[in-house]
C-alpha cells in the first residue's frame, strides 16, 4: 500500500514541476525564413522566426564538417514589447572539432544585455563524455514572473558577460 502512495506523491510532485511555467512562457516556434551566408572558409545557415535566429549552423567549406551549432529558445516578455532586444533566450551551443562533437553548453541572457553560462557543459571525445561541468540551472537565474535575469544574484553578478 505504501508503494502506490509514494508513486502518487511522485506524480503530484512532477505535475507541479511541469506546471510551474506559465503557458505563454516560451515563444512558439515558427521558422519563417532560412538564410545562407557564405564566408571564405565556412557556410552558415540561419533559421529565423521573425527577426529572431532560432538555429544557426556553420560548416566548413573545405569538407562540409560541422564547426558550430546554436539553438535558441525565446522567452516571451511580459510587458507586451516583442522587439528583438526585449526577448530573453536560453541557448544550447554545440562546438565541433574535425566534424566531431566536442562541447555542448547552455547560457541564458538577452541580446542587448549579457549571457550567463548555466546548466551543464559537456566535453566529448569520440562521442563519449570525458568531462562534465555543472553550473546553476538556467531558470534558477531567472525571475519567471517578471521574466528578467536575477541581476542581484551573486552568480549572475560575477558571471554576466556583456554582449
Amino acid at each position: 500500500m505504501k508503494i502506490p502512495l509514494i508513486l502518487l506523491g511522485c506524480g503530484v510532485f512532477l505535475s507541479q514541476m511541469t506546471q510551474a511555467l506559465p503557458a505563454d512562457f516560451y515563444k512558439k516556434e515558427q521558422f519563417k525564413r532560412f538564410v545562407k551566408t557564405v564566408f571564405d572558409d565556412e557556410d552558415t545557415i540561419e533559421k529565423f522566426d521573425g527577426d529572431l535566429v532560432r538555429v544557426s549552423e556553420s560548416r566548413s567549406r573545405k569538407n562540409n564538417a560541422l564547426l558550430y551549432k546554436y539553438e535558441a529558445r525565446f522567452i516571451n516578455p511580459v510587458d507586451g514589447n516583442f522587439s528583438y532586444n526585449n526577448f530573453y533566450q536560453i541557448n544550447k551551443n554545440y562546438q565541433y572539432k574535425a566534424g566531431q562533437l566536442a562541447v555542448v553548453s547552455y547560457e541564458i541572457g538577452k541580446a542587448d544585455g549579457c549571457f550567463i553560462q548555466c546548466g551543464e557543459e559537456l566535453h566529448y571525445q569520440r562521442n563519449q563524455i570525458i568531462q562534465q561541468k555543472t553550473f546553476p540551472a538556467c531558470l534558477s537565474l531567472f525571475d519567471v514572473q517578471k521574466r528578467v535575469l536575477k541581476y542581484n544574484d551573486a552568480y549572475v553578478k560575477k558571471h554576466c558577460i556583456p554582449n
